[in-house]
């Protein structure tokens, strides 16, 4: 697929995970940051 997912990195607590994508942007440039926390 099109586009950019990438930086992959977990928060110091182990718990959260975040990264960045591009994808499904309507400007050429814009990045969106994604955060999430992990559930087991």
């Amino acid at each position: 697929s099109e586009g950019f997912d990438g930086f992959p990195m977990w928060a110091p607590d182990g718990k959260t995970f975040v990264f960045g994508s591009n994808r499904h942007n309507s400007n050429e440039g814009d990045t969106n940051i994604f955060v999430t926390e992990w559930k087991d």
